[in-house]
């Protein structure tokens, strides 16, 4: 797998992660407007 590829998930779960604690909810729709 590419170290890139990696990051890239990692920084999905992180980023998704921090929504569900600082919003108290999953904003999926966050994260994919922020990456498309």
């Amino acid at each position: 797998m590419h170290i890139g590829f990696v990051s890239f998930i990692f920084a999905i779960f992180f980023i998704y992660f921090f929504c569900v604690r600082w919003f108290g909810k999953p904003c999926i729709g966050f994260v994919l407007v922020l990456f498309i």
